[in-house]
């Protein structure tokens, strides 16, 4: 014998219903990520993109920002934890993008190719560890974090 009252199911439906949604539009559903369009990204197209501007974006469940004061320096934070660190970047061969932190990642390089997705960009990875993507939903002007 069911002994919900028909109001208490109402109120599930719509508390399922609004985590749902939740889930939807904060991306969470699914955790798909864009397709590339086209290409990777030339190094030059990437130095470019990246000098002197913070990049927004996720790996997984786990949001990052990096900023690059230069075309070697990195420094960010990744996780809610606000876990920063510090490291270098570089471009190998005519697009590969490559970094070296200190901590994240366990201090070793990882390389990756950009390309241009409907959002923004998708990080592929490239080298031995194939590691899941990382996704660009943000590029900002300067250094807002004040890595």
């Amino acid at each position: 014998m069911n002994t919900r009252s028909p109001i208490h199911v109402t109120r599930m439906a719509a508390w399922s219903l609004a985590i749902l949604s939740l889930m939807v539009l904060s991306g969470c559903a699914g955790n798909k990520i864009d397709q590339p369009e086209g290409a990777p990204l030339s190094g030059a197209d990437i130095t470019n993109l990246l000098v002197g501007n913070t990049v927004n974006g996720a790996v997984g469940a786990q949001s990052f920002s990096f900023y690059y004061k230069d075309p070697v320096s990195v420094s960010g934070v990744i996780g809610q934890q606000g876990d920063d660190d510090s490291g270098t970047w570089e471009i190998k061969g005519e697009n590969t993008y490559c970094n070296d932190w200190i901590d994240f990642f366990d201090g070793v390089q990882r390389c990756y190719q950009w390309y241009k997705t409907e959002r923004g960009y998708v990080l592929e990875n490239v080298d031995a560890y194939h590691l899941r993507p990382l996704v660009v939903y943000g590029v900002e002007k300067g250094n807002p974090l004040g890595f």
